[in-house]
């Protein structure tokens, strides 16, 4: 094998479970929203074979303060450019194709005082 793939095809099948895609949205979205996995829902509903993804998420604080500051981009763009994010990063990981994302920000993740011990 090298580093395209192998070179002869091999039987049997190749699965990954519906747990294990809804797994691999959370972490994505996880990433992409730059939180703990436990501040991300995520759910998939396969049309077809064409996947939709909805991710609730909260945001922390200080991306929302990165958006207010920037004149240039807002939060709406930003968020678009997140949900593009996990849908390719997705069908890269997955070969899974995904026809959309809904992405819904549920609140704002304040940051964890200083000190504190967890």
């Amino acid at each position: 094998m090298n580093a395209s793939g192998p070179k002869t095809a091999f039987r049997g099948h190749t699965r990954i479970s519906q747990a294990a895609l809804v797994s691999i949205a959370t972490a994505l979205a996880a990433q992409q929203a730059e939180v703990p996995l436990d501040a991300v829902q995520a759910t998939l509903h396969d049309r077809d074979g064409h996947l939709d993804l909805k991710v609730s998420t909260l945001l922390p604080r200080q991306i929302i303060e990165q958006c207010r500051l920037n004149p240039e981009g807002g939060l709406y763009e930003l968020l678009t450019q997140k949900r593009h994010n996990i849908a390719a990063r997705f069908e890269e990981m997955t070969a899974r194709k995904v026809s959309k994302v809904d992405l819904a920000v549920t609140g704002v993740k304040q940051p964890e005082p200083e000190g504190r011990v967890k």
